[in-house]
């Protein structure tokens, strides 16, 4: 959950905007693994490209809303 929570943090530029470094803790690590419970989450359209050293390099995220029948 780490890997995923850090590269979302860079990704959203939380720390070019002035939030600082991604902090991991207990409850952040909940949140994440929530995220993956939701009801409309495919884990078939997440996609973590990693380094030769197991980091997340780049991630692309999705989801598909079948009420609405859009994805985002």
């Amino acid at each position: 959950m780490y890997q995923y929570g850090r590269v979302l943090w860079r990704g959203f530029d939380h720390e070019a905007n002035g939030e600082g470094s991604f902090r991991f803790t207990p409850e952040t690590e909940q949140a994440l693994s929530a995220e993956m419970l939701r009801p409309h989450v495919d884990l078939s359209l997440k996609v973590a490209v990693l380094t030769p050293e197991g980091n997340y390099a780049s991630y692309c995220g999705m989801w598909y809303e079948n009420r609405g029948k859009i994805s985002r």
